[in-house]
């Protein structure tokens, strides 16, 4: 999925509007994907931008710079564990390191590769037919 610009203003309009349920102001009758795609967004994009306006901005307290730039799937993922005390770590990491890295570091902590023991678990999938088989 290709990222997109965070369009901060965009997101603060759509927070609110979601929110207090404004999208219905001219049409009570509206349903919120109506609304988005009467407005050309997708419910992935609108979400997003919310999640990311509503915890970095509003509950983190942080200014629209310092996120300027930066991976909006990568910064919607780690909505769920960044806090106060680790946003400042967590923001540097987006900075510093690819997306798969970052990812990783999300769903497996600070477990380094190279003293990891791998323990990998192998996934079959029927071409014909579709079923999964895991093999541990």
């Amino acid at each position: 999925m290709p990222n997109t610009p965070l369009d901060f203003e965009l997101a603060k309009e759509l927070s609110s509007l979601k929110r207090n349920q404004n999208y219905r102001s001219k049409d009570p009758n509206i349903s919120w994907l109506t609304f988005l795609a009467s407005r050309h967004l997708t419910p992935n994009k609108a979400y997003r931008f919310i999640i990311i306006h509503e915890t970095y901005i509003e509950k983190l307290g942080l200014k629209p710079e310092q996120l300027t730039g930066l991976d909006t799937n990568v910064l919607m993922r780690l909505s769920k564990i960044v806090t106060k005390e680790n946003v400042s770590d967590w923001l540097a990491k987006v900075k510093t390191f690819p997306r798969e890295t970052i990812l990783r570091k999300i769903r497996y902590g600070e477990v380094e590769e190279a003293k990891c023991e791998h323990a990998f678990i192998i996934k079959k999938v029927c071409k014909f037919c579709g079923k999964k088989e895991i093999t541990k």
